[in-house]
């Protein structure tokens, strides 16, 4: 891999790389604009790992994620423009989600082998987790507090001490 962003093969990649990770995808309701970038992220974060530089922002060694968010968002523009994939709104629950969805199938002559491994290798990682597991976030129905073992019964007292009846000295 060339350490330039900006040459066409490396563009050329990005793209078929997108199209190939939207076509897997597209099934499900839950994977937006955002979790596809994590992807991204975790793709490169894998190739860089076996590798030694990262494959879709090379030349950096730290976290990318500006870097990588920005060739993101141009490269989502610019197919949005060509008419090679469409956004799509939708409601998941009550969250409106994001979706980008191809319109052509990826050319997978254009994606080396290896790079198409590393892929998968994500993909098959987030298969059966939430939209909001593969951002690293808790899932849903994780925030809400373990059922007591014995509950509260509300509208009793509880006293801590014994109770006593104080009495007046002038009284018998």
């Amino acid at each position: 891999m060339d350490g330039n962003t900006d040459s066409p093969d490396r563009q050329a990649l990005f793209d078929e790389v997108l199209l190939y990770v939207l076509d897997r995808t597209t099934g499900r309701l839950d994977i937006g604009q955002k979790v596809v970038l994590k992807l991204f992220e975790l793709i490169d974060k894998d190739w860089d790992s076996a590798h030694g530089e990262k494959i879709l922002c090379p030349g950096q060694r730290s976290r990318c994620f500006g870097h990588l968010s920005n060739l993101f968002t141009d490269t989502v523009r610019r197919l949005l423009a060509d008419g090679v994939i469409k956004r799509e709104h939708r409601l998941v629950g009550t969250t409106l989600t994001e979706r980008l969805l191809p319109l052509r199938k990826p050319n997978l002559a254009l994606v080396p082998a290896e790079v198409l491994a590393v892929v998968d290798g994500v993909l098959k990682r987030i298969e059966g987790m939430y939209a909001v597991e593969i951002l690293g976030r808790e899932p849903p129905g994780s925030h809400l507090p373990p059922e007591p073992r014995n509950p509260l019964l509300y509208g009793t007292a509880v006293r801590r001490e014994t109770y006593r009846i104080r009495r007046h000295p002038d009284q018998k």
